[in-house]
């Protein structure tokens, strides 16, 4: 197993590239030894020959994202493999800040940590030939420090600007997103707020909030899955998507999804919500039937928001329910309209 700091959306990365290198490009490489190994510095060959470096945050907006934890999955910050006893025979990563401990192994090419966590494991390391190695030391565990969140007490986190990240990323290039949620430029920069769908759902990106104990979320080819976890939800547990932006109380909006449900509720309601209370407008009503079970549904509908304060988009758990139900979704869009 290996000491991993967070895994992000390959969907980002696939924007960042499209935004930052629309031409294609050949090769790019991580963690680039031209400055040394603990650097943060890229390689980029371009479709061109061209090669460019970029340097830490400042120059490049990947790199600014991952390291600050802006792009950090919701299932990041739970992860039950960061933490002893291993999982592995073997972990291995980066030996981030050995030079403090000792400064022999300081060099450009980089130093490995590897845990041997069980018998096997040390056997199996014990095999490799010395020259494949150019130096190994046994050090104590309490140097490897907080890489991988394995130091006790240590856990992995989320930005505080995460959120705000996800939800404008569908509707932004990946280097305004950076640009705009660490303000480097105004507002003034971008597109108005009023430009803005109030709600464009990637399925890719975007993550449902709901209640882990009522609700399992899964993204199985393409698709967002809710899936229940016991036969009757509770009333008032939700599944809800923050939106861009707070509906405007007598505006008139349009909804369009693409779903498919099983479920022994005899109707699905689609609402939008305010956070934290249970004010909410129900903005369209489907009813389940023996015919229309788990097929797919495409619809579209207008509605005018009774009030400012919804800011999010909902589903309760509870018209999730009964043996192997779910609601899947494909996508999910509400979008003004312009009078």
């Amino acid at each position: 197993d290996l000491l991993c700091g967070n895994a992000p959306s390959a969907a980002f990365f696939k924007k960042y590239l499209k935004g930052e290198f629309p031409d294609g490009i050949a090769e790019y490489e991580f963690r680039n030894k031209f400055n040394g190994w603990n650097a943060n510095c890229v390689s980029i060959t371009t479709k061109s020959g061209t090669t460019i470096i970029r340097r830490g945050g400042e120059q490049d907006a990947y790199q600014a994202a991952y390291h600050s934890h802006t792009m950090t999955p919701h299932h990041c910050e739970k992860c039950r493999y960061q933490t002893l006893p291993r999982f592995g025979d073997i972990t291995i990563g980066d030996f981030w800040g050995i030079s403090k401990f000792d400064a022999k192994m300081r060099n450009t090419d980089g130093t490995s940590v590897v845990l041997c966590n069980n018998q096997k494991g040390q056997e199996f390391f014990d095999r490799i030939p010395t020259a494949e190695i150019g130096q190994k030391n046994k050090v104590p565990l309490e140097w490897v420090g907080g890489n991988g969140y394995m130091k006790k007490g240590a856990h992995n986190f989320a930005s505080p600007k995460r959120d705000k990240f996800y939800s404008l990323i569908n509707t932004m290039s990946f280097s305004d997103v950076m640009d705009y949620i660490t303000e480097k430029k105004g507002p003034s920069h971008y597109k108005k707020a009023g430009d803005l769908s109030p709600l464009h759902y990637d399925v890719a990106q975007l993550h449902f909030h709901c209640d882990d104990e009522m609700l399992e979320e899964s993204f199985i080819k393409g698709v967002t899955v809710l899936t229940a976890k016991i036969s009757t939800p509770p009333p008032k547990k939700y599944a809800c998507l923050k939106l861009l932006s707070n509906l405007k109380q007598g505006h008139k909006y349009r909804f369009s999804i693409c779903f498919k449900i099983k479920s022994s509720a005899p109707q699905l309601y689609f609402h939008i919500k305010e956070t934290g209370t249970s004010h909410y407008q129900i903005i369209h009503r489907h009813k389940i039937t023996a015919q229309n079970a788990a097929k797919w549904v495409e619809l579209a509908v207008n509605f005018t928001a009774n009030s400012s304060l919804y800011d999010e988009f909902m589903v309760a758990a509870s018209q999730i329910r009964g043996e192997d139900s779910f609601l899947a979704i494909d996508y999910i869009n509400i979008t003004e309209i312009k009078s």
